[in-house]
């Protein structure tokens, strides 16, 4: 089925990012997924 999940995509360093959606596979037998709330990007 997979799980749904919004990126942040950063195609090149001279280019702006984009968001994308996509479905992520569901995890393997010894895989987990991983919830992320959030993060930041440094631009210097």
């Amino acid at each position: 089925m997979g799980t749904p999940a919004r990126i942040v995509v950063l195609p090149q360093t001279t280019s702006h990012l984009r968001i994308e959606d996509l479905t992520l596979p569901d995890p393997g037998p010894t895989q987990v997924v991983v919830k992320q709330f959030a993060s930041g990007i440094c631009h210097s």
